[in-house]
């Protein structure tokens, strides 16, 4: 009886012992909270009073906290003072310039509206060069978050429509769309030894 019992007992020291050692097959993994501010420019072009559908571009969660921490995201909160949506450069255009019927589509969510942007007092329009950082804008900003993160490190697809009354080309006047993402991010990443 106690041959059995020693039997036992080192049978399941034995067991303990290989089930412990095998706790270290993989990198340690530690957890990353970090704010970032990262702006996208989307260029827009086009020919005088034309409709533009462009191409979409693509953009990437791993542009603001890099591969790794892109596969490894946890969560993301975005920071509205810093966060807008801004179209940049048609104010070094000196005649007006509108780009009429603005619109933006982020990935899979709804196209929102813009309306018309101009680079000098114009009525209505949406003065160029400016941070846009009310409701409809916010968004936005927010749905390029949402979608970075529920994409990874995955391809996010920007969608814009417009109609500018002027020929713009990167070769004249570069104007871009601007998205400002800013957030704190909670990320896992291997730990370095």
């Amino acid at each position: 009886m106690k041959t059995i019992s020693k039997i036992l007992m080192l049978t399941l020291m034995a067991v303990l012992f290989v089930s412990c050692g095998g706790d270290d097959d993989g990198p340690t993994m530690i957890e990353k909270k970090e704010t970032y501010t990262h702006i996208y420019k989307i260029p827009v072009e086009g020919i005088e009073y034309n409709p533009q559908t462009p191409r979409e571009t693509n953009i990437y969660l791993r542009d603001i906290i890099g591969e790794e921490g892109a596969k490894n995201i946890i969560s993301a909160d975005i920071i509205f003072l810093d966060s807008y949506v801004k179209l940049s450069g048609l104010n070094q255009i000196d005649t007006l310039v509108q780009v009429k019927d603005f619109t933006i589509k982020v990935g899979n969510n709804a196209t929102t509206q813009i309306g018309t942007f101009a680079n000098k007092e114009n009525g209505s329009d949406i003065l160029s060069d400016m941070k846009l950082q009310n409701n409809i804008y916010l968004k936005t900003v927010e749905a390029v978050l949402s979608s970075l993160v529920k994409s990874k490190s995955k391809a996010l697809p920007i969608a814009l429509t417009y109609t500018p009354t002027a020929t713009l080309t990167k070769g004249t006047v570069p104007v871009y769309l601007e998205i400002s993402v800013s957030a704190t991010f909670r990320y896992r990443v291997k730990a370095s030894n």
